[in-house]
């Protein structure tokens, strides 16, 4: 009885170690949506020209390469933790949506015509809480969808879809209810 109980007890303890080892440390279930970045490690973009890689331990830390060439192209740290809800969203384009719930960080990364690296907020504060409809109307569904459904609420974000289903645009309605 003893030797069932120590390999049945051996066996749990490999098997939960194999489960934290592959999953991410973030997030119970691994994405679905390949473009999603929820835990450390290497993402290729959509058309496969970069790598967004997220470096294991605590902050918001990640750089993004050039996937022919192995260049650093970005080197991006912030000092939110990862305490609350973040994420990073390769959209289609290659452009890369940062969202923290930690600081309030809503950016995205996009390349010049230059060939730099440049951002902008999608949601800014400086002076007062201050959208740019602009991104918002070009973020894509998967950026929406990995918010916060509270959030969503309190800011207004609302997709407009087509028959089939299929997200047409993302835009606000009223205004933001900063109070909730």
């Amino acid at each position: 009885m003893f030797d069932k109980v120590r390999v049945l007890s051996m066996v749990c303890l490999g098997v939960l170690s194999a489960l934290l080892a592959v999953g991410c440390a973030d997030s119970a279930v691994p994405p679905k949506d390949k473009n999603l970045v929820l835990c450390d490690g290497r993402y290729l973009s959509p058309t496969g020209r970069y790598v967004v890689i997220v470096p294991a331990g605590s902050g918001i830390r990640y750089a993004i390469e050039n996937a022919n060439t192995g260049a650093t192209e970005l080197n991006y740290r912030d000092n939110a933790g990862r305490h609350m809800l973040w994420f990073l969203y390769w959209g289609n384009d290659d452009s890369l949506w940062h969202y923290s719930g930690d600081n309030g960080r809503f950016m995205v990364w996009r390349r010049s015509p230059a060939g730099a690296w440049i951002s902008d907020d999608v949601l800014s504060f400086s002076d007062g809480y201050i959208f740019n409809d602009e991104l918002i109307r070009k973020m894509p569904p998967g950026v929406l969808a990995n918010l916060e459904p509270a959030l969503r609420e309190r800011w207004g974000l609302v997709e407009e879809r087509d028959a089939q289903g299929n997200v047409i645009v993302t835009r606000r309605v009223g205004q933001p209810d900063w109070g909730r």
